[in-house]
């Protein structure tokens, strides 16, 4: 599948786009795992937390998952 995919590598929070050639503009990419909706003006964008935690059995919990886990302050 050939395209164009952008990352905004955020402070707080990171987003994903892919360039749509029809529209000539990057379209928010959700990655349901990872991210959740945020609601700016009439759009919905999925963001993607700046996180990582990497647990002591070698496992890893990106951006959303951190939060539903609860690892936020570990």
């Amino acid at each position: 599948m050939p395209g164009r995919l952008a990352i905004d590598f955020g402070t707080s929070n990171t987003v994903v786009a892919l360039w749509s050639e029809t529209q000539q503009m990057g379209i928010p990419f959700h990655i349901p795992d990872y991210g959740s909706f945020y609601q700016h003006n009439h759009e919905k964008i999925s963001v993607i937390p700046s996180q990582i935690h990497y647990a002591s059995d070698r496992r890893r919990w990106l951006g959303n998952q951190v939060e539903q886990q609860n690892l936020t302050k570990s």
